[in-house]
Order: C-alpha cells, then sequence, then structure tokens
C-alpha cells in the first residue's frame, strides 16, 4: 500500500483580488483498491451547541434555523451545507468566522442576552439572528 500526504492550496480570485484561500491537506491512498471512498474532512461540533446550518444563497432562508434561540453561556455553531464559501459576521463586530468552505463550521459562545443580527459577507442578503436569553 503506498500512501501519500497531498496539500492543497487554492484561492478565489475575482476581479484581480483573491478573495478566499482554501488549504486543505490529507491523505490519498495512491494506487490502492478502494482508494475511492474519500470522505470530506469533518469539523468537530462543540457538545451542547446549537447547530444552524448554511443552507444556501436565499436571503432569510439562508440559515437553518432563523432565528436561533440559546440561553447566555450557550455556543452556536453554524455548519456550511452549502456548495459555496460562506461566512457568518455579526452586524455589531461581536464575531466573524471568515470564510467557511463546505463541510466547515464556525462556533460563538454568547455571553450576554440580546439579538444579534449576522450576515455573509459575500452575499449581504443572506440574513440570520441569534436570540440570547438570560439562562
Amino acid at each position: 500500500m503506498v500512501k501519500k500526504n497531498v496539500v492543497v492550496i487554492a484561492s478565489v480570485v475575482i476581479a484581480g483580488a483573491i478573495v478566499a484561500t482554501y488549504v486543505l491537506s490529507g491523505s490519498m491512498n495512491m494506487g490502492v483498491e478502494g482508494s475511492g471512498n474519500r470522505q470530506e474532512p469533518v469539523t468537530p461540533i462543540p457538545e451542547n451547541s446549537t447547530v444552524v446550518k448554511i443552507v444556501a444563497n436565499a436571503g432569510s432562508n439562508s440559515f437553518s434555523p432563523n432565528p436561533a434561540e440559546v440561553k447566555v453561556g450557550e455556543t452556536v455553531t453554524w455548519v456550511n451545507d452549502d456548495s459555496g464559501g460562506h461566512t457568518v459576521t455579526s452586524k455589531d463586530g461581536v464575531f466573524d468566522s471568515g470564510m467557511i468552505g463546505k463541510g466547515q463550521s464556525f462556533s460563538f459562545t454568547f455571553d450576554k442576552a440580546g439579538e444579534y443580527q449576522y450576515f455573509c459577507e459575500p452575499h449581504p442578503n443572506m440574513v440570520g439572528t441569534v436570540v440570547v436569553t438570560e439562562s
């Protein structure tokens, strides 16, 4: 069995500017039967986290559930189930995921009650809200 480590660096260039860079690494079986069963990397989700899926570029229907409701001290994890890259960026600057690709996630723990509106930077029509209440 021959195994090789592979690192792929890919940049997305729009209008002459790099807008996203992805670094993927892992091992591939070269010339081994069954090597076509590769799985996408899985990002671990914190225990007791409320999961919000990024499902599409569809305005307020882009995130599910929307709004997400949690208590102070709880964590929300956004998982990108869409094929494109997205961000989870709060309008008030409290959190920003940076670009997350398909299958990747971003987690944030809320320490204050309130309503936190967020959007996707490359797709500002993608909007969501996290409602945080006292425990």
